[in-house]
């Protein structure tokens, strides 16, 4: 059973470790937030929706994703 949770462990335990928080705010052109906009990494289904502040937070296992990959809807 220990051989079975070690070889879990090493397996799986970086991709576990390997998350990523991506968070921001969403404003228009006044300056004001955007409530309810969706972001997300294209390509993925990682992404979040802006609050009643503009903002927005999520976790990824993606990596080398630059911010020209975010898209806002």
């Amino acid at each position: 059973m220990r051989v079975l949770l070690a070889l879990y462990l090493l397996l799986f335990g970086p991709q576990i470790i390997a998350q990523h928080q991506i968070s921001g705010a969403i404003k228009g052109q006044r300056g004001l937030p955007i409530i309810g906009a969706n972001v997300y990494i294209v390509g993925t289904y990682d992404g979040a929706t802006s609050n009643s502040e503009g903002k927005f937070s999520f976790s990824t296992s993606e990596q080398n994703t630059s911010t020209r990959h975010l898209v806002v809807v």
